[in-house]
């Protein structure tokens, strides 16, 4: 028996701190709706056509009654199984694992279809989704597949399955038929349909919003034999037919190793020579069927390694960078571009404005300066006269101070930033939040929440054991919540940090200018962020993949400021003395696990990750019984 979810008493309205955990609010899910008695499911939709039947229902195209000009698709379950394979209980468990698997497990991804509404009524359950181009799917596109749209449409297919993997799911049926495209020229394609999918937490390498599985389904649900290796297979065998028919041009429903089964002439259904590259063949020799792939499972490789093959990698350009590569050339002198290279879904917009910014805010007076060219004041909003905010200045620079590569490689650095604290990560307490983006041709203004003046460099002479274990609990556990979602700050500093009053009770990270993204470090992600779309090859050469060690040391240094009431901007030996009257001794065991040389390891010595840092016990210190 399924078990239907913990309660969700949110509010309807998603507040700038999404909680704790920085994820998003359950704003961000779809609620099951229930039809109550005498409701009927065309008092919400209304059929326009068929789409097509199969063994698990039906599929309509339909309009929102109440959005007219939106067309979607609805997929009309029973909850029993009308051939007879699975009891009701058996079937409506499986409705309900689908519906989790694409509403909370997994992140929204641009080649999976996005599921708009899960509407249960007395018999049936309804499945509302985005349409897709009709009748027109994977059988379509094999007959006129070559090596440039196979290569897109496979790199597309491998991402999402690579998504699936990372979060604990395998699609399990993977099939032409399963396989949709956005559009009629093949560029976009969208996989549905999770009925028969697996889901087991203990394979996800990464989670989505925080999504707690024990909390959704029963122990025996998630608990089991099965293996993820084995599992994972059946995606990857699919995937190799896949290319085995792009490059055939025809789809083979079944192959034997001597192909006499399906077909008196072989030759008519070998992969075309004169379309596709030696890459293109080596990939099918490495995941297609037999007699092109090999025979045994357990010579497949994993869905990384696919990712990583030279004909899926060739030339790589982020679609981003590929799609948007004029704007990309006009950023330096241009930073309107920006409005369309962070085009999204996001709640925190980018705004191009063509007159005065007089008009818009007005300065108030000067904050502080982060560092030489960017500079931090307050202001007003024209209009209401109120609600103080600080406006955070972004400028390109002056060609005639620099060269064309350094001016490019700043304007990228911005960018940079802001594709971190826009689009990577959501809301934080402990991270300043950011209301809206005005861009000009010559600056972008960040419109941020209003912090204090002071920073950790007015708290370091009056910290004592209490407070300095208070404002450093919230540091590290901002850098953990970075970290969980790929970021790292990279060089943390104190005036990048800001107190919310004048008690230094509160504090915020106010600057990610030298934040980069690392991938292989991210274990959540935000919704509608894909790395690939943002992160361009330049961006990552530029600024390197970032180690999570830089800010567990900075946050050492931190400590022994703290604890010897003043900074030492030199990160060489230390010489104050590592500690003041009245701090714990758990202080300095964190100090000299994390704290700069020779109080704390060496450059070259390992250090605490930062999940150690948070679980110290000057940080998070054990009860004792009595």
């Amino acid at each position: 028996m399924w078990s239907p979810g913990p309660q969700d008493n949110s509010s309807s309205s998603e507040s700038e701190d999404a909680g704790e955990d920085g994820g998003q609010s359950a704003k961000s899910f779809l609620e099951v709706k229930v039809l109550k008695d005498g409701e009927r499911i065309d008092q919400y939709y209304k059929v326009l056509d068929l789409i097509g039947e199969g063994r698990s229902g039906k599929v309509h195209e339909v309009v929102d009654v109440n959005k007219p000009d939106e067309k979607l698709a609805i997929k009309i379950q029973p909850k029993f199984d009308e051939l007879g394979g699975n009891s009701p209980e058996r079937e409506l468990a499986r409705l309900y694992k689908e519906m989790l698997i694409c509403n909370r497990i997994l992140p929204p991804h641009e080649n999976v279809v996005q599921m708009k509404d899960f509407v249960v009524g007395k018999d049936k359950v309804y499945i509302v989704q985005e349409l897709c181009v009709k009748k027109i799917d994977l059988f379509s596109f094999f007959g006129g597949a070559h090596e440039t749209s196979a290569r897109r449409v496979f790199k597309q297919l491998v991402s999402a399955v690579h998504l699936f993997h990372q979060y604990g799911v395998v699609h399990n049926d993977l099939q032409p038929h399963n396989v949709l495209f956005a559009d009629t020229q093949f560029s976009t394609c969208r996989i549905i349909d999770f009925g028969l999918s697996i889901y087991k937490p203990a394979w996800a390498k990464k989670v989505h919003s925080n999504f707690k599985p024990y909390d959704w389904f029963k122990a025996e649900d998630l608990e089991g034999a099965t293996d993820m290796a084995a599992s994972s297979r059946y995606d990857i065998r699919a995937l190799g037919k896949f290319l085995h028919a792009m490059m055939a041009g025809k789809h083979i429903p079944i192959i034997y190793s001597d192909m006499s089964f399906t077909m008196h002439n072989p030759d008519h259904y070998k992969p075309r020579k004169q379309l596709f590259c030696t890459a293109a063949f080596d990939l099918l020799f490495t995941i297609g069927p037999p007699p092109f792939g090999p025979e045994l499972d357990d010579e497949l490789p994993t869905i990384e390694e696919i990712r990583k093959h030279p004909w899926l990698v060739q030339g790589h350009l982020s679609r981003q960078h590929k799609i948007f590569e004029e704007e990309f050339t006009q950023l330096p002198e241009d930073f309107t571009v920006l409005e369309v290279l962070l085009k999204d879904k996001s709640t925190r917009p980018l705004r191009v404005i063509r007159d005065d910014l007089s008009n818009h805010y007005i300065i108030t007076g000067e904050l502080h300066r982060t560092n030489s060219t960017i500079g931090v004041m307050e202001g007003v909003d024209a209009k209401t006269k109120s609600f103080k905010k600080a406006l955070r200045l972004l400028s390109k620079v002056d060609v005639t101070l620099m060269s064309a590569r350094e001016a490019r490689l700043e304007a990228l650095r911005i960018y940079n930033e802001l594709v971190i604290t826009l689009r990577i990560l959501p809301s934080y307490r402990n991270i300043v939040h950011i209301s809206e983006v005005l861009l000009t041709e010559d600056y972008a203004m960040v419109v941020r929440e209003l912090c204090g003046t002071q920073t950790l460099m007015e708290f370091f002479p009056v910290a004592k054991n209490h407070s300095a274990r208070n404002i450093f609990k919230q540091l590290a556990d901002a850098v953990q919540f970075l970290h969980r979602y790929g970021v790292v700050l990279v060089d943390l500093k104190p005036h990048h940090v800001a107190f919310m009053d004048a008690g230094f009770f509160s504090c915020k990270i106010i600057d990610m200018s030298s934040a980069v993204y690392n991938w292989e470090l991210a274990e959540c992600t935000h919704d509608f962020f894909q790395p690939g779309r943002f992160i361009t090859p330049e961006v990552t050469k530029m600024l390197g993949p970032g180690n999570p060690e830089d800010d567990v040391r900075a946050l050492g240094r931190i400590l022994h400021a703290m604890m010897s009431g003043a900074w030492e901007s030199n990160t060489g030996t230390r010489t104050l003395a590592p500690a003041r009257p009245g701090f714990h001794k758990d202080a300095l065991n964190l100090l000299s696990l994390i704290g700069p040389p020779p109080l704390g390891p060496e450059l070259l010595q390992k250090t605490l990750s930062i999940n150690e840092v948070c679980d110290h016990l000057w940080i998070s210190p054990v009860l004792k019984p009595r």
